[in-house]
């Protein structure tokens, strides 16, 4: 008798390491969001064709009591999940049904010894009866073994990276800066902002040498003592930071983290007064 297919997985990679969507959902969200997320991918591992549907009220209800949080706010994880494209965008804000490509791609190689092949976006869209764009997936192997192929697929897939990791920094920089105060982890606060604040400072001055060269650790320090020291707000060192990198003299201070936060209250001062003539 043949073994029966099987469209589920029991185990799929988890990374020590995140990258930018999983620190702004725990940034925003704390544990909450780091556990909505690692309980969500195990749920989608075990469903069948690895998607759930939202559609039915009592779905939305038994997941967010497996996950331990309450309906709101497993709801607004979902909708940040799929903004920053965690999860299908277009299938969850149309039709309430949860997937994940990346995630499908991850488990890729637990059907390399089955007979039917893994789910792919336009396969679901098919057996939903659901229109939706199609990607291209892992899941459909490339059997082209010519050596210009592999060179064009080298140069397709860098490009694919550098355009997600330019996306990745727009999302961010469009992200609200998570409340210090608020249950958050407060390193992850600090991490989160001089992230986003060395992001913008790449934006503005792409050419720049020092701002190429300069790691997001070369802003903890002083976004740390502006936050836990000098008690500003995430919100008003990006603020601040962002007026002196449009302002014809102070631009030339922002470049240097020890000078922005030498000269962070003239900064400000300034930043104040140009508003206030704005205002009159």
């Amino acid at each position: 008798m043949a073994r029966p297919k099987r469209n589920n997985v029991d185990y799929f990679p988890h990374s020590c390491t995140h990258g930018r969507k999983m620190f702004i959902i725990e940034s925003k969200y704390g544990n909450d969001g780091y556990a909505v997320w690692f309980k969500l991918i195990e749920q989608l591992g075990l469903a069948n064709d690895h998607y759930l549907d939202l559609r039915d009220d009592t779905q939305l209800i038994y997941l967010s009591s497996l996950f331990k949080v309450d309906e709101n706010t497993f709801k607004n994880i979902l909708n940040d999940l799929a903004k920053i494209d965690a999860i299908n965008n277009e299938l969850y804000t149309d039709h309430s049904i949860i997937f994940s490509e990346k995630f499908v791609d991850s488990i890729i190689d637990a059907y390399k010894r089955r007979n039917n092949k893994c789910v792919d976006l336009y396969s679901l869209c098919l057996q939903l009866g659901i229109k939706c764009i199609h990607k291209p997936s892992k899941c459909i192997p490339n059997v082209d073994n010519n050596p210009q192929s592999k060179v064009k697929d080298t140069i397709l897939k860098d490009t694919i990276l550098k355009e997600s990791k330019e996306k990745d920094n727009v999302l961010m920089l469009n992200f609200p800066l998570p409340d210090y105060n608020s249950k958050s982890d407060r390193s992850t606060c600090i991490n989160y902002t001089a992230k986003k604040l060395h992001i913008a400072l790449a934006n503005e001055f792409p050419n720049n040498y020092d701002v190429a060269n300069a790691s997001v650790l070369d802003w903890k320090i002083p976004v740390k003592e502006l936050i836990v020291k000098r008690k500003y707000t995430p919100d008003q060192v990006f603020t601040i930071a962002n007026f002196a990198m449009d302002h014809d003299f102070w631009k030339k201070i922002v470049l240097d983290s020890k000078s922005l936060t030498k000269n962070f209250e003239k900064i400000k001062e300034q930043y104040h007064a140009e508003a206030d003539k704005k205002s009159n």
